[in-house]
């Protein structure tokens, strides 16, 4: 099966933060997990390079306009790779393959009828490229909101809004979580839709009108083709009724609203589901470049906790859809109990005493298992049909804490059977040796839970235990009855504030 992925394309009006970072982070967990569970994934994401606000960012910077989104641009890339994030294709607006898919688009609409010349006369963000019918200031940005009145192309939005609520209400997963859902179609059946304004005057720089070059598109037009123009020709029929759109919920209307609304009038077919996290404030506060309080360095971060450190944070701080409030001391003592402790301790362990009464290798030919050890073992092959189950329903922060649960389950089972004490009897060599098998299987199965969210803990741990091949989701709660182990560096060093 096919999944299709996508992380917002991002504003390249100034230099990536810690909340471009948390989305992508969260696609790039489900692109393990599906991957894990035996689906072709392609994950894709970019860089947004029109608009009023990057011609402004430019001038003040005193750049050339091509200059600063080509650096920009280059600082998401090298992002993403420091975060070890394998993207299948970035988009940038501003490349002609994604203009070629942009014009026909466009055309296609206009050719049903939807699109039409009139007047725009009203309040305007720059900030986030969005018309307000009311208000004084951006309820995202907090800056005041401008007056614009100028021509525009208008998109027949309100033609639509009858077939938008049906497709919400007869799709359940459409838009998680479900919070989100309900807050959509409370605007959709609560209040009329106007038309979209979707094309601009007062800025030059953007994608020319089919038939009509004194207006450029608006840019949400233009960014959110993106998610087509990204998939090769060849790959659109099989990749496009998977897509998902990972998204924050400050543009939830935009993805909710009009870009179904575009592709119904389109004719094409909408994506399969929206999901939505919660703002990532830094210390209770907003992210705002205003703010150097709310500035983290998302490289800085990494080199302090590690990327599987803030993945991990990111997807079991808080349920999925919340807000994330980044406050570095709970940060550090999640990540201390869970990762250090709850798991680094436990390989440690375990490797030690293979290592230190079996000379790092057991092999049985026919062990014997006692009902505490066909528990454990289906402790862990119950929690993965549990953890499946909440990756199904957006709650990836359910699917942490299973895996976290998991590392306690091993604990409290190498605590209760004592093989520490065990194996000072030589007679009882034989049941230390089984009690490190059903261990060294369940940490097996640890490594695929956990893998989504800390792949580079799981491949340190997999060293430590000798594992080869690709990591199953269909081999958890299975035995083996053979342990290889070599000592290797900790697999998550305690943090310290």
């Amino acid at each position: 099966m096919n999944k299709y992925l996508t992380t917002p394309i991002y504003y390249a009006s100034g230099t990536p933060h810690l909340g471009h970072a948390y989305t992508t982070l969260v696609a790039d967990c489900y692109r393990r997990y599906y991957r894990l569970t035996d689906h072709d994934v392609k994950l894709i994401s970019g860089t947004d390079e029109h608009g009023q606000k990057i011609e402004r960012a430019a001038l003040a910077e005193g750049t050339d306009t091509t200059e600063f989104i080509e650096a920009r641009s280059d600082e998401f890339q090298a992002l993403w790779r420091t975060l070890g994030i394998d993207l299948d294709a970035f988009v940038r607006t501003t490349d002609s393959r994604h203009v070629a898919r942009v014009l026909p688009f466009w055309q296609n609409i206009a050719d049903k009828g939807d699109i039409y010349l009139g007047q725009y006369e009203g309040l305007y963000c720059v900030e986030c490229e969005q018309y307000f019918t009311t208000g004084e200031e951006c309820p995202v940005h907090r800056r005041p909101l401008e007056t614009f009145s100028e021509e525009s192309y208008f998109f027949r939005l309100s033609r639509y809004q009858s077939r938008l609520i049906e497709h919400i209400e007869s799709h359940d997963d459409f838009i998680l979580p479900r919070e989100r859902r309900n807050e959509v179609l409370s605007l959709l059946k609560n209040s009329e839709l106007r038309d979209l304004s979707i094309s601009r005057t007062s800025t030059r720089w953007g994608i020319p009108v089919p038939r009509d070059n004194r207006h450029v598109m608006y840019v949400w037009i233009d960014a959110l083709v993106s998610y087509l123009s990204a998939l090769a020709t060849e790959d659109f029929n099989a990749f496009w009724p998977s897509a998902t759109h990972f998204i924050g919920k400050d543009i939830l209307i935009f993805h909710a609203v009009y870009w179904p609304a575009l592709l119904l009038s389109a004719e094409i077919p909408l994506p399969l589901s929206l999901k939505v996290n919660g703002w990532l404030t830094i210390e209770g506060k907003k992210i705002a470049k205003s703010d150097p309080d709310t500035i983290v360095d998302p490289v800085a971060l990494i080199e302090e906790i590690g990327t599987d450190g803030l993945t991990y944070f990111f997807l079991k701080g808080v349920p999925f859809g919340g807000d994330v409030n980044f406050v570095r001391q709970q940060v550090y003592q999640l990540l201390n109990a869970d990762l250090a402790n709850n798991v680094g301790n436990l390989i440690s362990r375990f490797v030690t005493l293979v290592q230190r009464d079996f000379s790092g290798a057991i092999d049985i030919t026919s062990p014997v298992l006692e009902e505490c050890d066909h528990e454990l073992l289906a402790v862990l092959k119950d929690g993965a049909q549990e953890w499946q189950d909440a990756f199904e329903r957006a709650e990836p922060h359910v699917a942490a804490r299973i895996f976290a649960a998991s590392a306690a389950s091993i604990n409290r089972y190498l605590q209760h059977e004592e093989p520490w004490n065990l194996i000072k009897n030589e007679e009882n060599r034989g049941r230390v040796a089984v009690i490190l098998l059903v261990v060294h299987s369940a940490l097996s199965s640890l490594c695929v839970l956990g893998s989504p969210f800390v792949p580079d803990i799981i491949e340190k741990v997999r060293t430590s235990l000798c594992l080869q091949g690709d990591l199953c989701w269909s081999s958890v709660g299975a035995f083996g009855s053979q342990i290889r182990t070599r000592k290797t560096q900790s697999v998550y060093p305690r943090l310290s504030s």
